[in-house]
């Protein structure tokens, strides 16, 4: 199935993995579009903490994935991988540093926060309905959140974009 990238082209993407996917987020044809999103259109943003709805993160620390680049645990290869991406592309990212209380009673705690560049990330490989509603509630509520999928992570490389 044939989906748009950010950069407008369109990429073949199976069936599965378009129905995976969620409208109303970015779409990536491959690691350059992401750098480019992220890089040219992502501003400093200073004051996330002091956003009503942001407070500090109290997840567990994650011990299934140890990432020697980073000398850090990731609580998926996905995101060791992306994790390890933002490092070789000089890209600051924080991991799990802020969760956000909804006024429905719930709470998410986004993958990456990328101070540099005021976006919220979050590595997506497997789909749960909660994480679904989750997403769309950040978009509504105007934060910046970019949705890394499980096929994208794949083409992610060791390559300096800079």
């Amino acid at each position: 199935m044939n989906v748009h990238c950010y950069c407008g082209r369109g990429y073949e993407l199976s069936y599965k993995l378009k129905k995976e996917s969620l409208v109303g987020f970015d779409a990536f044809c491959g690691e350059e579009c992401l750098y480019d999103l992220l890089v040219t259109e992502g501003k400093p943003h200073d004051v996330i903490s002091s956003h009503s709805l942001v407070c500090p993160s109290r997840m567990d620390q994650p011990t299934e994935f140890w990432c020697k680049e980073t000398r850090r645990h990731y609580r998926s290869r996905s995101e060791a991988t992306f994790a390890r991406w933002c490092m070789y592309n000089s890209i600051d990212c924080e991991y799990e540093p802020y969760t956000i209380r909804f006024k429905e009673n719930f709470t998410y705690t986004p993958d990456f926060w990328l101070p540099e560049y005021s976006y919220f990330v979050e590595v997506k490989g497997v789909w749960a309905g909660s994480a679904k509603k989750k997403l769309r509630r950040m978009l509504e509520s105007g934060f910046k959140i970019v949705l890394v999928p499980n096929h994208l992570i794949y083409k992610l490389t060791r390559v300096r974009l800079t």
